[in-house]
């Protein structure tokens, strides 16, 4: 009777190892998923902020040259204005 106690302690106990040796390969498991995804998330994340640089330098630049045409456009407009001012004092 004693031998069966021990070998059901014994059975027991290797059942709790096997279950703790199980629980921590499936946290390690779980672990490195965690980690995949966190590293796909961290490549969409900076492959959207090249995007968003990209836009924003061509907002920038389509902004500016705006801004430059319109200034021609406005140097033009000043220059006609006074070439049609001084040849109203001539007349």
């Amino acid at each position: 009777m004693y031998v069966l106690f021990q070998f059901i302690a014994l059975f027991a106990l290797f059942f709790e190892i096997a279950g703790i040796v199980y629980g921590t390969e499936v946290s390690k498991r779980c672990q490195q998923r965690i980690n995949e995804r966190f590293a796909e998330i961290e490549i969409k994340m900076s492959r959207r902020n090249k995007d968003h640089e990209k836009i924003i330098k061509k907002a920038v630049l389509s902004l500016r040259n705006m801004m430059e045409k319109l200034e021609e456009t406005e140097l033009s407009q000043s220059r006609d204005f006074k070439i049609d001012q001084t040849s109203r004092e001539r007349f």
